[in-house]
């Protein structure tokens, strides 16, 4: 969607298992921000796609608040981690997310809305018409233009400061798609059948294709998660500038790209996306394996996926 199109009035955030950042956690009403432009953000913390694209909202709301916009970060969970309103408090807190956020723990404002996207945002006018709508990573520029739009015609006499001009991240082209530490959602598996939901010890192939992910080493497979056991490992061959992965429990995580260690990762707190590689350039296919933390913490999956596309409910999530 490229313009500002009439969408019909704008369902109600409704379902809300707790608010941060209001006071007193006090709900935000749609009805109550009449004559506000609004921007519903729907997102999740542990995805990168999301983690991506929250410095471009961060910027609108410190741009424009004064001029008259509001926003509601709506925190749709994916993984049962997602669901604690610690972890969400603790992470917002991290990212230095100060508007409201809803924890849409049961998808009640999620399904109003028929998303099915992270991130996804959605813009209602002053009379509480939604007028646009993006999916995915992207289209900053757009998105803030049809946002002064909006704010000129709540009160043609504002003053609008000048744009935020936020850079687009540089994505990588044919990068590594995104997988699932789940064993019925994992992608691009290679090696050893997985034995559900109990401990195996797995062997590394020999070779690994391009995008293949494989596992060496003592692993429970669940279906939310993989937990670790003695000398895991996973190895991915990927395609990209950065590799992640969600990782929670505590203990260090060994990075080897090609044979070479190249970075230690220590884990603890809350469950959270972490970063294994961030190179300047993409290269060439690579192998990106290492022991998982020594205690035992449970990698989930991370986030990223193929040019800046949006994550979807039905697919979702590993490295690249």
């Amino acid at each position: 969607m490229d313009e500002l199109r009439s969408c019909g009035p704008a369902p109600a955030v409704a379902g809300i298992s707790k608010w941060l950042n209001t006071p007193g956690g006090q709900p935000v009403t749609l009805k109550s921000l009449h004559g506000k432009v609004v921007l519903i953000d729907f997102w999740t913390y542990s995805c990168i796609n999301c983690q991506r694209s929250l410095p471009h909202v961060k910027a609108w709301e410190r741009a424009y608040k004064d001029s008259g916009l509001r926003i509601i970060g709506v925190h749709a969970p994916e993984f049962a981690f997602e669901k604690d309103a610690a972890n969400v408090a603790d992470q917002t807190r991290k990212m230095g997310i100060t508007y409201p956020v809803a924890l849409d723990n049961k998808l009640t404002t999620w399904n109003n809305y028929r998303n099915r996207f992270w991130p996804a945002k959605y813009l209602i006018d002053a009379r509480g018409t939604v007028r646009y709508f993006a999916f995915g990573e992207g289209r900053y520029d757009q998105t803030e233009s049809l946002i002064r739009r909006l704010l000129k015609q709540a009160d043609p006499a504002v003053q609008l400061p000048p744009p935020t001009h936020q850079n687009d991240d540089a994505l990588t082209r044919d990068r590594t798609p995104e997988t699932y530490l789940s064993n019925l959602r994992i992608r691009n598996y290679v090696g050893e059948p997985l034995a559900d939901d109990k401990a195996k010890t797995y062997q590394l192939p020999g070779t690994i294709p391009a995008d293949g992910i494989a596992l060496g080493g003592t692993w429970t497979a669940g279906y939310e998660h993989f937990t670790a056991g003695p000398d895991a490992r996973i190895a991915l061959n990927y395609r990209a500038r950065k590799a992640n992965i969600v990782l929670a429990g505590t203990g260090t995580v060994k990075v080897s790209v090609d044979g070479k260690t190249v970075k230690t990762v220590e884990v603890t707190g809350t469950p959270t996306l972490y970063n294994l590689v961030d190179t300047p350039t993409p290269g060439a296919p690579g192998s990106n394996s290492g022991p998982a933390p020594e205690s035992g913490p449970t990698p989930s999956p991370s986030d990223s996926k193929p040019g800046g596309a949006p994550r979807d409910i039905e697919s979702a999530t590993s490295g690249a």
